[in-house]
């Protein structure tokens, strides 16, 4: 009730146009949330093709097998097709025995997940607001719980049953406990790494940070697991791993293909762009690795940088360089505690705040009609133009989070 109060006598003393902004926000927020949920409920949910794949798994399978055998013998590939041959999943044999003990069985996987996805929203907020907001006015934490339960990010997870929220709310664990409990921390790393596209640069940060214990416990518990599935299903390891592998690279490069088609005009990187102009994916590869250097360059050279300005770059960065699909921007939450602050030397200036809401809730337009799907020159344009927006949001959050001349740049936990 003494927050609450507090809110209230916050909210109280803002203008009628910022109180009428937020009033709104909080309603649609609300509603996003509340139609967020409602699709998790009754509509399609891609758990069921996680489980499927776990289940195999643990059945002694290899699913990654099935799906190559079943790639390479049909003309075109289909979700359906790849559901009955070992799922559509892309997730490494590891994240899938880490996965299984919380989707409970077949039948309440969708259900049970989308309650695992509530506990997760509340980790996130609560780690941030632990971390970075604890000595804020209340009404920015009351602004971060607007976002994280409206943006378009957590739309996608609850209504899709995807897994970014539980990578990212074991990161934020990860963040809150690596001072004080290493080898707890690094349990929870290796709970984030579940999805490693999403976690290999912040695994990099805490490498550079000299947090070796962490990443060494995370990755040896992948590592573990992995040759210990070898062992049951009755393969090597490295037979698993190559058979993964070939499974992941058939189905972002083989045409035609769904995932194909959704990594080239989802999300906002640079990898996507490069298809959608039909460069050779040799070229691409190599373009996508020397921007990995140069971004992993930068983070060694800015570790010592407040916390969350080096983390925020990094989420930023990992959405532009390789393929992400929407529910991965819940790792741009870590924007929010730099830009809640005034920018520097214009104290009264919000319009960087209001521009990364905008992109955060603004959902993507690419699929927009049955004539736009099919027009590769409305996917360039957009593509070029959601990227851009997203470069100008990199751009502002530099400006916002550098440091002044001379200023001491530890980390920053307020």
């Amino acid at each position: 009730m003494i927050l609450i109060t507090q809110l209230m006598h916050e909210i109280k003393r803002l203008q009628f146009v910022p109180k009428t902004v937020l009033f709104f926000l909080s309603f649609y927020s609300l509603a996003v949330f509340a139609y967020s949920t409602y699709g998790g409920v009754t509509g399609p949910s891609d758990i069921y093709s996680f489980f499927s794949t776990s289940k195999l798994l643990i059945n002694k399978i290899d699913p990654y097998k099935l799906s190559v055998d079943y790639i390479k013998r049909v003309p075109e590939i289909n979700f359906k097709g790849l559901d009955q041959n070992g799922g559509r999943s892309l997730y490494p044999p590891s994240t899938h025995i880490i996965f299984s003990p919380f989707l409970i069985s077949q039948e309440f996987a969708k259900i049970s997940w989308l309650i695992w996805n509530f506990v997760f929203i509340a980790i996130i907020f609560y780690t941030i607001y632990r971390r970075y907001l604890l000595q804020s006015p209340l009404l920015f934490s009351y602004l971060f719980l607007l976002l994280i339960i409206g943006s378009y990010a957590t739309k996608s997870c609850l209504r899709y049953g995807q897994t970014s929220l539980f990578s990212f709310a074991a990161f934020t664990l990860t963040l809150m406990l690596k001072d004080r409990y290493k080898w707890l921390s690094g349990i929870l790393f290796a709970l984030a790494m579940t999805k490693p596209s999403l976690m290999v640069l912040f695994a990099l940060y805490f490498l550079f940070k000299k947090e070796y214990l962490i990443v060494f416990t995370a990755f040896m518990i992948h590592g573990l697991i992995i040759v210990a599935l070898g062992f049951w299903i009755g393969e090597s390891p490295l037979s698993l791993i190559n058979n993964y592998a070939e499974k992941v690279s058939l189905l972002t490069n083989t045409h035609p293909s769904p995932f194909r088609l959704g990594y080239l005009v989802t999300g906002i990187s640079f990898k996507s762009l490069f298809h959608l102009f039909q460069i050779p994916s040799t070229f691409i590869t190599i373009i996508t690795s020397i921007l990995y250097l140069i971004t992993s360059v930068y983070i060694y050279n800015y570790r010592r940088f407040n916390e969350i300005y080096i983390l925020g770059f990094i989420g930023l960065a990992s959405m532009l360089i390789d393929y992400h699909w929407h529910y991965d921007f819940v790792v741009l939450f870590l924007l929010f505690p730099v830009f809640i602050k005034p920018f520097p030397g214009k104290a009264g200036l919000q319009w960087p705040l209001f521009y990364y809401l905008f992109l955060m809730y603004m959902p993507d337009f690419t699929f927009v009609g049955d004539f736009l799907k099919t027009h590769i020159n409305y996917w360039i344009v957009w593509h070029l133009m959601y990227t851009g927006f997203f470069l100008i949001l990199l751009w502002i959050f530099m400006k916002c989070s550098a440091p002044k001349a001379g200023e001491y740049c530890g980390d920053w936990k307020s």
